[in-house]
C-alpha cells in the first residue's frame, strides 16, 4: 500500500478495499476515489476516469512483484498501472470509496509547475507525441496554465534529451494503446 500523508478516509476504508480485492482476483491495483473540499462541500476531484489515485494505492502482492515494484520517477503512478495491464492485471478504483484529498493536486507547487511536472513525466514514460499533443490541448482548454505547463515540461525534457523509462516493451504497449484511444478503439490504458 502507498498512502500520502494529506488524506482522510471514510470509516471502514481498509476493510472495503480488501473486500474489493477479494471479490476480483484479477484486480492488481486499486484505490479510493479522490474528493476535495470546494465551496464548503466535498466534491469529486477531477481525474482520469477509471485510473487509480496515486495518493492512495493498494497493490495485490503478486501484481506488485510482477511489475517490479514502483519506479522512482515522475509518472510512477501511471507506470505501475500500465505495467500491471501489460501483465494481464486489472487496475481500477473501488466504486463509491471516498478518499478526501486535503491538498488537491497542484496546490503545493502551483498549476503551471504541476503541469510542467506531468509534461516531464509524460516524456519519461514515452508518451506518443501525437497523443501528448491532444492531451495537452485538452488541458489548455480546461486550464491554460496547466496545459502550457505540460507542453513546457514535455518539450524541455525532449530538447534536453532527458532520460526515458528503460523498457521498450512498455513504451510500445503504451503508444499502441494511446493511438487506439485516439482512434476510439478498444484499449487497455
Amino acid at each position: 500500500m502507498k498512502l500520502d500523508g494529506d488524506l482522510s478516509f471514510e470509516p471502514g476504508f481498509f476493510e472495503r478495499v480488501f473486500t474489493h480485492l477479494a471479490e476480483n482476483p484479477r484486480l492488481g491495483i486499486t484505490s479510493g476515489i479522490s474528493y476535495i473540499w470546494s465551496g464548503g462541500k466535498i466534491v469529486e476531484e477531477k481525474s482520469a476516469k477509471g485510473h487509480t489515485l496515486g495518493a492512495c494505492k493498494v497493490y495485490r502482492r503478486k501484481c506488485f512483484e510482477e511489475i517490479g515494484g514502483l519506479v522512482q520517477a515522475m509518472g510512477w503512478d501511471g507506470i505501475d498501472e500500465i505495467k500491471a495491464r501489460m501483465k494481464g492485471w486489472d487496475a481500477a478504483p473501488a466504486p463509491g470509496l471516498k478518499v478526501i484529498h486535503l491538498r488537491p493536486e497542484g496546490k503545493a507547487t502551483g498549476t503551471f509547475a504541476s503541469g510542467r511536472e506531468r509534461g516531464r513525466g509524460s516524456y519519461y514514460m514515452g508518451y506518443h507525441p501525437i497523443f501528448f499533443a491532444f492531451r495537452a490541448a485538452r488541458n489548455i482548454l480546461r486550464s491554460p496554465l496547466d496545459g502550457m505547463g505540460m507542453i513546457t515540461g514535455y518539450l524541455s525534457a525532449a530538447l534536453r534529451g532527458s532520460d526515458r523509462i528503460d523498457d521498450p516493451e512498455f513504451i510500445r504497449f503504451l503508444r499502441k494503446n494511446q493511438l487506439r484511444k485516439l482512434l476510439m478503439l478498444k484499449h487497455k490504458v
